[in-house]
């Protein structure tokens, strides 16, 4: 009887562990996907942060308050933003390490 206890614990334990690699590689999987996705949206706004600068610094609207605090709040933004990327990259590349 005791035997049977243990080889039914012992399946149980590794159904479970195998429940839980799956989902943690699942996880892992959404982790990457958003991660890249991010990369993509920081990339963008990158761009329209040069736009942006580009169309501050003409001679018509060289000055310009509101293009300026636009601008300064698109740097904002884009640096959150690349903290928080690299913030997930380092979570990917230590579950990848594990």
């Amino acid at each position: 009887m005791l035997l049977y206890t243990l080889i039914a614990i012992s399946c149980i334990s590794l159904l479970f562990s195998l429940v839980l690699l799956w989902y943690t590689r699942n996880l892992v999987d959404y982790i990457t996907l958003f991660t890249d996705d991010s990369k993509e949206v920081a990339s963008s706004l990158q761009d329209y942060h040069d736009h942006l600068k580009n169309v501050y610094n003409m001679d018509l609207f060289y000055g310009d308050a509101t293009l300026e605090s636009l601008l300064e709040h698109t740097k904002n933004v884009t640096e959150e933003l690349d903290a928080f990327v690299s913030t997930t990259e380092q979570i990917i590349v230590e579950d990848n390490n594990e």
